[in-house]
């Protein structure tokens, strides 16, 4: 099987060397097709950076089309996937079938405070990262209380 990170890593290193930048990002893409067509996934690299405001994780894929992220909360998950996406050929889905598969998923718990409902995604193009921004609500609008125990 094909080892996805020594290519990332040696890729990286001449990727400070070429110039023409797409060329490179091409070429990672293929080997990552290559990789899951033989039954490999992408494993992006995923970072956690929390403040007094927010949680933000970073996941950095440089392989994956940012079109490609799908991002959705689900009770108290985060889900974050990726597909690969690809039509046999030009003209409509229905001659030439559309080819899907997944490149990655992730699911995060969610911890309490987190405001489900102002939670966004940037991607960050230079880094080729997708950040997911976790707003924190303020814990003192939680609301909290001591449960009374009854006797029988």
């Amino acid at each position: 099987m094909f080892d996805y990170s020594i290519a990332v890593i040696k890729t990286k290193r001449a990727m400070n060397y070429i110039d023409d930048k797409n060329i490179l990002k091409g070429f990672v893409s293929q080997i990552d097709l290559v990789n899951t067509l033989g039954g490999g996934i992408s494993m992006p690299t995923v970072k956690f950076k929390t403040t007094t405001e927010n949680i933000c994780i970073d996941i950095n894929a440089p392989s994956v089309n940012p079109e490609s992220f799908y991002i959705s909360v689900n009770a108290n998950r985060l889900v974050v996937y990726s597909q690969y996406h690809q039509t046999t050929g030009n003209e409509s889905e229905e001659e030439y079938p559309v080819i899907r598969f997944p490149l990655f998923s992730r699911v995060f718990e969610i911890p309490t405070g987190v405001d489900k409902d102002r939670i966004e995604a940037v991607y960050l193009e230079e880094k080729s990262t997708l950040r997911i921004i976790l707003p924190v609500q303020n814990m003192e609008n939680l609301h909290f209380r001591k449960i009374p125990i009854r006797y029988n």
